[in-house]
């Protein structure tokens, strides 16, 4: 099954929007710095959705990631366990996660959600480029100017629209109890 703009879930229909929106925008070197970076906050942003939905609308997923490693030895005291809730505590602590480390997104998408994925070299590189753009004013650690051309932001997009709807297709089967 192949998803594209016509059957993806609610949250590839998002992502998928906002990508081609970012396809309009006219060639500068500035923008495409931005643009560059946007690509990948739409990346963390879909992987963020479908979790956080799945956490909030499957009580089992919930109780999963709650007896995951990243959970299970966490210390709460007796006041905050009885003054607030410890679900929004969790949904909240996920909220806050750094949805671009792949590394841990992998794990809690096999553990919690049972999707699998492979960590991308072109992601991953355009993951570390965006942090040399958003963190260095577009330097490296030696202090080389990082362009970003027209032509690397096409190769990321397709990149990343490649990389979420892998992503997706296996979200769908698992939704309609087909996992992959």
């Amino acid at each position: 099954m192949s998803t594209d703009s016509q059957t993806g879930s609610q949250f590839y229909q998002s992502f998928k929007s906002n990508l081609e929106a970012l396809r309009c925008f006219p060639e500068d070197l500035l923008l495409n710095r931005l643009l560059f970076s946007q690509i990948i906050t739409l990346l963390e942003k879909y992987l963020l959705d479908v979790f956080i939905h799945e956490i909030t609308t499957n009580t089992t997923k919930l109780q999963t990631l709650a007896n995951h490693n990243k959970f299970r030895e966490q210390k709460l005291g007796i006041a905050f366990a009885l003054n607030n809730s410890v679900r929004d505590w969790i949904i909240d602590t996920m909220r806050k996660m750094v949805w671009h480390r792949l590394n841990d997104v992998q794990i809690l998408y096999k553990a919690v959600l049972g999707i699998t994925f492979e960590l991308e070299r072109p992601i991953i590189e355009a993951i570390n480029k965006r942090h040399d753009l958003i963190h260095r004013n577009g330097f490296d650690l030696r202090g080389n100017n990082v362009p970003v051309t027209h032509a690397d932001l096409c190769g990321l997009i397709n990149a990343v629209d490649s990389f979420v709807i892998n992503i997706d297709e296996k979200y769908n089967a698992v939704r309609c109890g087909n996992p992959s």
